[in-house]
């Protein structure tokens, strides 16, 4: 199992290898936060990706956590996604994939593994 942000999910359905991670780690993690990044506003927008990862969702092996974010993680200026991902990442003992430099550095400080 692992914990996931928004760009990764976005740009590996993006170029039809979402699927690599459930081949990796069987269970991906995501805050309710990152599926409103990239379900619900993705599906605004009608990106085709949105649609994807939806459809991870509804087959369960991509899972949608309600967390609150480490109010820690304010201070290193990332998203609402990526605090409440490093969070679920550190409360279920996970580690997180993350993209952003920033967002690796915040997960650190708080102790968090990264994938």
């Amino acid at each position: 199992m692992i914990v996931s942000n928004s760009t990764v999910l976005i740009y590996l359905a993006k170029i039809g290898k979402l699927g690599l991670l459930k081949k990796l780690f069987k269970k991906i993690m995501i805050p309710a936060e990152v599926f409103n990044e990239v379900v619900i506003r993705g599906k605004e927008l009608q990106n085709f990706d949105a649609f994807i990862v939806e459809r991870s969702v509804e087959e369960g092996w991509i899972e949608v956590k309600d967390i609150t974010a480490n109010e820690e993680l304010e201070s290193f200026g990332i998203d609402l996604g990526e605090a409440q991902a490093i969070s679920l990442a550190k409360t279920l003992g996970v580690p997180v994939l993350l993209d952003q430099t920033h967002a690796r550095i915040a997960a650190r400080a708080l102790g968090s593994r990264k994938g």
